[in-house]
């Protein structure tokens, strides 16, 4: 009965040493090592955020700008933002 117990509490903290170290080195390698495939789904975030910036943003007829112009006078002065 004892030599069972010790057995399962050997499998199970050899376990638990492996699942932590596995973790933990895929984790290190994962920080250090750069692939293919990070290299062409970083090309792929940079090219959709380009096509964004042509065709998207810049063919907007309200920019965040424009609708807050209003705002230019308060910016500046803390007596208009205390009485408006």
């Amino acid at each position: 009965m004892k030599n069972i117990v010790v057995k399962r509490t050997g499998f199970t903290l050899l376990a638990i040493v492996l699942g932590v170290g596995l973790t933990y080195g895929l984790t290190y390698v994962g920080d250090k090592a750069e692939g293919p495939l990070t290299d062409t789904l970083e090309n792929v975030g940079s090219g959709v955020a380009r096509i964004e910036n042509k065709y998207l943003l810049g063919q907007r007829t309200h920019t965040r700008a424009q609708t807050l112009a209003w705002f230019k006078p308060y910016q500046g002065s803390l007596s208009k933002l205390r009485h408006p």
